[in-house]
């Protein structure tokens, strides 16, 4: 399944990706601590292999570096900690 993907992103143009600016291990496991449930697989492999993308104007959420979360409005866990600031 996966290489399928890969193949399908090499060629498409519905889907802007950004190549070499995958996850850690170690944010994603990270932010599986602090969300207390772990990622699905293949959100996972995305996070690891491509990190982040742009589709039809709106960003499919990343996991950045620790020393940039705090300001990253593409990363899961500020938006999660936002959104719980705001009790949303």
């Amino acid at each position: 399944m996966y290489e399928r993907m890969a193949e399908k992103l090499k060629t498409t143009s519905a889907l802007r990706w950004f190549p070499s600016r995958g996850a850690e291990e170690s944010w994603i496991a990270e932010v599986e601590e602090e969300l207390g449930f772990s990622l699905p697989p293949s959100y996972r492999w995305w996070l690891i292999h491509y990190g982040n993308a742009r589709l039809n104007g709106g960003n499919i959420l990343t996991i950045v570096s620790p020393e940039h979360r705090e300001y990253d409005d593409s990363d899961f866990l500020y938006i999660h900690r936002l959104n719980k600031a705001e009790e949303w």
